[in-house]
């Protein structure tokens, strides 16, 4: 951790970005890199967010993407997975936007709105299929 606050010092970031006790040093220098890149990784300086999931939201800022629908750290990377592909997409997130789907759940919901399929409506019951 004290490596990874004097690489920050020493390259210009704002360290106290990173100077969080409970960030490992893998975390810290995740968002380090991306403050020195000029990419906002004080977006997910949370301990909350693994490793693997931090690495996942620094590749797709260096890519360009808008990552805040995906900023929740109770969120896999499989999951910010699925939703990153629909909002690149295009799609509304809003159905996806629930931790506790599976990300396979999340992946047919995704293709569901992809291709305009099972609208999110109503369908009233008459009875008339008994006849």
């Amino acid at each position: 951790q004290i490596k990874e606050l004097k690489l920050g010092k020493q390259n210009g970031i704002d360290i106290r970005i990173i100077a969080n006790n409970k960030l490992s040093p893998q975390q810290m220098r995740i968002i380090r890199e991306c403050e020195e890149a000029g990419l906002p990784g004080r977006l997910f300086a949370d301990p909350a967010y693994s490793v693997e999931a931090m690495e996942f939201l620094q590749t797709e800022l260096m890519n360009g993407a808008e990552i805040r629908p995906l900023l929740n750290p109770r969120y896999s990377v499989e999951q910010m997975m699925e939703i990153s592909v629909a909002y690149e997409q295009g799609l509304d997130t809003s159905e996806m936007d629930d931790p506790s789907l599976s990300h396979v759940a999340m992946a047919e919901i995704r293709v569901r709105l992809a291709n305009g399929i099972w609208k999110t409506h109503e369908v009233q019951a008459d009875d008339s299929w008994k006849k």
